[in-house]
């Protein structure tokens, strides 16, 4: 079994707003960066938001297609947005327990930015989120066990 330890936050700190996050390293072809995401069970699609995107892609990122998809995103506090996003390939690999890499490759959706440059405004500091299309059942489950968010991974047959 693998064990990736993530945590629980929230903006008010109340038990009720608490949402689970999980760091990891975003790999594309365009170089790699640490992102943080919350984990959203709710969520069909993983999204990075603009300021993980622009992370990983640097100015790469206002070049590509937003106009290819509409996606309706739940973002942080339940809310549903709908955002314009473009689809790349990436590999998103998180660290287990023994520090060994967990790697999940994933067609993910990149949010749009709005503003186009970067503002404490609008969606850039918006959490990224892990959809249930990278936690599947069978491939993780979610455990909140004492206050600690763990996805855990059956071993490899």
């Amino acid at each position: 079994m693998r064990r990736i330890d993530g945590w629980l936050s929230g903006a008010s700190g109340r038990p009720e707003d608490l949402a689970p996050f999980v760091d990891a390293r975003v790999r594309s072809a365009y170089g790699h960066a640490q992102v943080t995401l919350m984990i959203d069970t709710g969520a069909d699609s993983t999204v990075l938001m603009p300021s993980a995107s622009h992370r990983l892609l640097g100015d790469d990122l206002f070049s590509l297609d937003f106009d290819s998809r509409i996606e309706v995103v739940p973002l942080y506090g339940g809310a549903d947005q709908q955002i314009r996003s473009a689809r790349t390939q990436l590999t998103l690999v998180f660290l287990d327990d023994v520090d060994a890499e967990v790697e999940i490759e994933r067609e993910v959706w990149i949010a749009e930015p709005f503003p186009a440059e970067y503002s404490s405004q609008g969606n850039w500091e918006h959490d990224s989120l892990l959809g249930r299309d990278a936690i599947w059942p069978g491939d993780f489950e979610l455990s909140y066990i004492n206050g600690a968010v763990t996805l855990i991974r059956p071993d490899d047959e």
